[in-house]
């Protein structure tokens, strides 16, 4: 993660019904409804998996590292039958 806010690219989420998100190393935050910051956000520490099911949420969620060291999040998504 970087000290500003990304999301997932579009042609990651093209065609996907969801994704799931697990967080290998460092703390980061998270946000669907804004962007977040170091400190306002949804915490998801090394180890946690979280998964999103909306098309819409997959273009909005954004991830922020918390600290000085970026995290590594494992993304794997699921396409639409």
């Amino acid at each position: 993660m970087a000290n500003s806010a990304i999301g997932i690219t579009a042609a990651i989420r093209a065609n996907m019904a969801g994704c799931g998100f697990r967080l290998e190393t460092a703390q980061i935050r998270w946000r669907i409804d804004a962007d977040p910051t170091a400190s306002v956000g949804t915490v998801m520490d090394p180890g946690d998996v979280i998964y999103v099911d909306r098309a819409e949420d997959l273009i909005r969620i954004k991830f922020i590292r918390t600290g000085t060291t970026s995290g590594l999040l494992s993304v794997w998504c699921w396409s639409q039958s």
